[in-house]
């Protein structure tokens, strides 16, 4: 029982992050070791994932530097739902396309 109550706080305690492979996102600051994120390793539950931060973060810059590293160097495909247009050039530089499904939406909201 004890054993298997540190096992669950053991990511707390080791400077070890990432995954064996992936997509490279930083620098481990305390080990100098690459830190490498794969959205679909087996130790994984899901593939969801959810990124909060304050505005100016850099959840944006975060999201696009993983789609397009993963698309890049592992042929991974990504839908981004952009209300903005904001992924239009990431889409556009990896050979993907953009769809327009809700044209003059703010006009079908007020109504």
């Amino acid at each position: 029982m004890i054993d298997h109550q540190w096992e669950q706080y053991s990511h707390f305690l080791t400077s070890e992050v990432g995954h064996p492979t992936g997509v490279p996102l930083g620098i481990n600051k305390q080990t100098g070791v690459p830190i490498l994120f794969d959205n679909f390793h087996n130790s994984l539950t899901n593939y969801n994932m959810v990124i909060f931060a304050k505005s100016g973060a850099g959840k944006s810059v975060t999201m696009k530097t993983l789609i397009s590293r993963s698309a890049v160097l592992m042929g991974i495909q990504s839908l981004a739902l952009d209300a903005e247009g904001e992924y239009s050039i990431v889409a556009e530089s990896l050979g993907g396309n953009k769809r327009s499904t809700f044209t003059n939406f703010k006009n079908k909201l007020s109504t």
